[in-house]
């Protein structure tokens, strides 16, 4: 028989922890040249370090490739995981049918097969958008991996974009964040602090806030659920966390939207806070969304 077989989880979270590793790799790079043009003397060169980075963008964009067969292999392995052996059984590994013989000695179906399979057994069957989207990847990702081709120029949102569109597709509609959350929760450094410590809370506001940045308005409600033409407004509870760091994250938004409303629902954190609307009292400020135990203006922080 075939033992050690794969669950469909799984692929799920091997798929999840590489998207996350090309997020981590693709933010790095922007959040690194924020900091050096806020430390520079001179201006920075941004199209010779573009330019350099371009090994590291293309190593990011074969693992969302890589990624999406992760999860399309986990839908897949849903219905069976048989379904992801290739070849008939005269193909299979010698004496398979004698002993024993682990899922991984069988040769798996190539990667431009997948989707075939994939709308053949699965309910859903992938949206068009979708097929081309991870056609266009996948011959990106042989260009990255099989040539030198000095022609291939990815950009930083090409790679975000390409992840939450997944993200969105085979996890649920604007579940990235949390997804992301989970994932630095889990992470090696919040075992090694003992927990989601200010460090950590400060690098996760930092990456969301430039990927808000970076967005237009429709995408940022489209793949991140973010609405940034909303007045946005600081979370006390995130701010509080990044003060030894100078940061005040402001992505949280009333819900609902209106003159009266008294709640804020932070996007970082995901957690919902009380609030007082009375005028800020700084000569400066218009904010009127105060935290409703200390009358903190969340507008100026003050």
């Amino acid at each position: 028989m075939i033992t050690d077989l794969p669950t469909h989880t799984d692929y799920k979270q091997t798929g999840i922890s590489l998207l996350n590793l090309a997020w981590e790799s693709t933010l790095t790079l922007a959040l690194s040249l924020d900091d050096a043009k806020e430390h520079a003397s001179v201006p920075i060169a941004e199209n010779e370090y573009w330019i350099a980075s371009q090994s590291q963008l293309s190593t990011a964009i074969a693992l969302v490739q890589q990624a999406t067969e992760f999860l399309l292999k986990s839908r897949i392995a849903v219905v069976s995981p048989y379904l992801l052996i290739n070849g008939t059984p005269r193909e299979w590994p010698k004496d398979c049918n004698t002993k024993d013989m682990p899922f991984a000695d069988f040769y798996a179906i190539n990667a431009q097969e997948l989707i075939k399979v994939h709308d053949t057994v699965a309910a859903a069957r992938l949206p068009v958008d979708m097929k081309e989207s991870f056609e266009r990847m996948r011959r990106l990702r042989n260009s990255i991996m099989h040539t030198v081709d000095k022609r291939l120029n990815v950009e930083v949102k090409q790679v975000i974009v390409a992840i939450l569109e997944i993200s969105n597709w085979f996890t649920g509609p604007n579940k990235w964040i949390d997804t992301r959350r989970e994932h630095i929760e889990d992470s090696q450094d919040s075992i090694a602090y003992e927990s989601f410590d200010q460090g950590l809370t400060y690098s996760f506001a930092r990456e969301v806030m430039k990927v808000v940045e970076i967005l237009s308005p429709a995408e940022s409600k489209s793949l991140l659920g973010f609405d940034k033409k909303q007045r946005r407004f600081i979370c006390y509870m995130c701010a509080s966390d990044c003060a030894n760091f100078d940061l005040q994250p402001n992505l949280a938004l009333l819900v609902p939207n209106t003159p009266t409303s008294v709640t804020l629902h932070c996007f970082l954190c995901a957690k919902d806070y009380p609030v007082v609307r009375e005028d800020c009292d700084e000569k400066d400020c218009e904010g009127n969304v105060l935290g409703a135990e200390d009358r903190c203006c969340l507008t100026c922080y003050n």
